[in-house]
C-alpha cells in the first residue's frame, strides 16, 4: 500500500510501544522501532514518541537505546521523546481494561498540551508491529475520539511493513459522540448508519456517558419500532390506562415512563407508521424544566417524564421525508444532534480493538484456572494475519461489528478447546494460534462470497430482483438491502396476498423480527412497512 509523499506537507508524528523483545539493541537495524521510522510509504516524520509499559526496567533500556539511534536519522533533526505508560494495577499491559486510563491520559495530554491548537493539524502514526494489542488499540480509540487524524502500520505476514490511512471523510462521528457523552442538552439524538454498524451499543455508550456525567439514575428502555404492530407500538411508547381496550385489565407504564431520567432507544424509527409520527411529535417537546408530556392510551391525564431520546435507522429520513413517507416537522425535532456510523470496512483500523474488546469480554465466561477467567493471546504470526486480513480491501465485512462479534466467539472457542485439551485442569491462558485464525478467515470468506450478489454472476435469482429495479437502484442497495428486497419479492410474487407473504416470511424466519408473535398479529401491516423501504426503488 505505497503512499504518494509528494503531495504530503502535514507533519506526521509516530508513535509506537517499544515492548520488551523485539526492540532489544541487539538486533540492531532489524529493529521494529527503527524500521517502521524508516519506512519509504510513511515519509518524512516531525516526531516520533516512544511509549513503554511503566516501571519495567528492560523496556526502559531498549526504549533509551532506540531513542539515541532515531534521534541520529534526519542529520540529527528528528524529535524524539520518550514516555512511560503506567499499566495499571496490577500491571498487566495485555488487556484494555488496564491500559486504557492512562492510554486516554497520555492522547489528552497530546491534544491540549504537547500539540494544543497544532492538534488538528498533525497526522498521527500508530504502529501495530510492538506492543501489545491492547495498547495500540486503546491508542486508536482514544485519537479517533479527540479527532485526530490517523494512519496505522502494521506488518504483514511476510514481515515487511504496510500503512492504512483513516479517510478524512470519516473523521467527526467520534469526537461529536465524546461531546454529547457529556453534554447537558442533548435531548434528542439521531444515530443512522448500515446495520450492524453498532447504533445500539452507541446508544447505550450515550447512555452510560449521561448516567456517569450528568448522574442521571434511570434505566436504558429499548423499543424497536419495527417490530411491533401499530396498536401494540403505541401502548408500548406511551402506556395504557386499565380497560383502555380489551385484556388491558391493569395500568400499564409506556417505554417514556419507564425511562425516567435515563434513556429511550427507539430503533428502527424510519419504520414508525405516520399517525404514530404524529403523536410522537407532542411527547417530544420539551417545556422550560426540559420534562417531556405524555398520554397514555385510554387516559385522561397526561403524565410528565425526564427522558432522552436516542432514535436509530438505517434508511435514508431525508429521502423518505422528501417522498412524504416520514413526516418532516418529525425529522427535524429528533435529528438536532445527528451521529452517522461508518461501516466497518470504512474505519478497518478500529476492527483489531473490537476483536480485543469482544475477546476480553468473553473472558470471564470461559472455565479456568484463574478466577478472573481465561486470557486470549494472539501468537504473533496468527496477529498479523488477522490484521492484514482485516485491512485489506478486499474483505467487505458485511456485518460490519456483528461480524467481528461473531468471529471473536469462535476463535474463542477455538482457542480455549485447545488450550483446555492438553491438560487436565482448566487452562489460565489460551492461545489464539495460526492455525485457528486462517480456519476462521476460511470460514467469514465463504459466507461473505456467499452474501454477495452481483447480478453479472448470471444468478437467476438476483437478476430477477435486480430487473425489477430502477436504474441505477442495485447499486446504492447495502448487500443488507439486497437480501432483504429479494425475500420480500419473493413472497410476494409466491403468495396471494402481503398478509400471506409475511406469513410465509415469518414461517422461514428470513428478517429480522419476522417470527415475532406481535409482528404476526397484523401480517398485513408488517408486510407494508418492510416493502415501503423499496417502493420507490422498484420499477413501475
Amino acid at each position: 500500500m505505497a503512499t504518494d509523499t509528494t503531495q504530503r506537507r502535514r507533519p506526521q508524528v509516530l508513535l509506537q510501544f517499544v515492548g520488551n523483545q523485539h526492540n532489544d539493541p541487539a538486533h540492531g537495524d532489524a529493529r521494529p522501532g527503527l524500521r517502521v521510522a524508516r519506512m519509504r510509504e510513511l515519509g518524512p516524520l516531525a516526531q516520533v514518541f516512544l511509549l513503554r509499559t511503566g516501571g519495567d526496567a528492560t523496556a526502559e533500556a531498549f526504549s533509551e537505546s532506540l531513542a539515541r539511534d532515531l534521534g541520529k536519522e534526519r542529520r540529527g533533526g528528528l524529535k524524539v521523546s520518550q514516555r512511560p505508560i503506567d499499566a495499571g494495577t496490577p500491571p498487566d499491559p495485555t488487556t484494555q481494561r488496564n491500559v486504557r486510563a492512562p492510554v486516554e491520559d497520555f492522547a489528552e495530554a497530546l491534544a491540549t498540551v504537547t500539540f494544543g491548537a497544532r492538534f488538528d493539524e498533525v497526522d498521527f502514526v500508530v504502529s501495530a508491529v510492538t506492543g501489545t494489542p491492547a495498547q495500540w488499540t486503546c491508542l486508536v480509540d482514544a485519537l479517533d475520539a479527540r479527532g485526530a487524524r490517523i494512519a496505522l502500520v502494521w506488518e504483514r505476514p511476510d514481515e515487511s511493513l504496510s500503512i492504512w490511512r483513516a479517510p478524512d471523510a470519516l473523521r467527526g462521528s467520534e469526537p461529536e459522540l465524546r461531546l454529547l457523552e457529556r453534554a447537558p442538552a442533548a435531548w434528542n439524538v439521531l444515530l443512522t448508519g448500515p446495520t450492524g454498524a453498532g447504533k445500539t451499543a452507541t446508544a447505550r455508550r450515550l447512555h452510560n456517558g449521561w448516567k456517569d456525567h450528568l448522574r442521571r439514575g434511570g434505566d436504558f428502555v429499548a423499543v424497536n419500532a419495527g417490530a411491533l404492530p401499530p396498536q401494540l407500538l403505541q401502548s408500548e411508547l406511551f402506556g395504557h390506562a386499565r380497560g383502555a381496550f380489551t385484556g388491558a385489565d391493569r395500568a400499564r407504564p409506556g417505554a417514556f415512563v419507564r425511562a425516567h431520567q435515563g434513556t429511550l432507544f427507539l430503533d428502527e424509527i424510519g419504520d414508525l407508521p405516520l399517525d404514530l409520527q404524529v403523536q410522537l411529535l407532542t411527547a417530544l417537546d420539551v417545556d422550560a424544566a426540559r420534562c417531556r408530556t405524555v398520554t397514555p392510551v385510554g387516559a385522561d391525564k397526561p403524565e410528565t417524564v425526564d427522558v432522552r431520546v436516542v432514535f436509530g435507522t438505517n434508511q435514508d429520513l431525508d429521502a423518505m421525508a422528501g417522498d412524504r413517507r416520514f413526516r418532516l416537522d418529525l425529522l427535524g425535532r429528533i435529528s438536532t444532534h445527528h451521529v452517522r456510523l461508518p461501516g466497518l470496512a470504512a474505519v478497518r483500523h478500529r476492527i483489531a480493538g473490537a476483536y480485543v474488546h469482544h475477546l476480553e469480554a468473553l473472558s470471564p465466561l470461559y472455565p479456568s484456572g484463574d478466577k478472573r477467567g481465561v486470557r486470549f493471546a494472539f501468537e504473533g504470526a496468527a496477529r498479523r494475519r488477522l490484521l492484514d486480513f482485516a485491512l485489506s480491501p478486499s474483505s467487505p465485512w458485511l456485518w460490519n461489528h456483528r461480524d467481528v462479534q461473531q468471529s471473536a466467539e469462535r476463535l474463542a472457542m477455538r482457542a480455549w478447546r485447545g488450550a483446555a485439551g492438553r491438560r487436565d485442569e482448566a487452562p489460565r491462558k489460551a492461545t489464539i494460534t495460526l492455525a485457528h485464525v486462517e480456519a476462521e478467515l476460511a470460514e467469514l470468506t465463504a459466507r461473505w462470497r456467499a452474501l454477495a450478489p452481483d447480478p453479472g454472476d448470471r444468478d437467476e435469482a438476483w437478476l430477477r430482483v435486480a430487473s425489477r429495479l430502477r436504474p441505477g437502484e442495485w447499486e446504492r442497495l447495502s448487500m443488507v438491502e439486497r437480501w432483504e428486497l429479494r425475500y420480500l419479492l419473493e413472497a410476494r410474487d409466491a403468495s396471494a396476498n402481503n398478509a400471506e407473504a409475511w406469513r410465509r416470511i415469518g414461517e422461514q424466519n428470513l428478517l429480522e423480527g419476522a417470527a415475532d408473535p406481535a409482528s404476526q398479529r397484523n401480517p398485513s401491516n408488517a408486510f407494508n412497512k418492510r416493502w415501503q423501504r423499496y417502493a420507490h426503488r422498484l420499477r413501475p
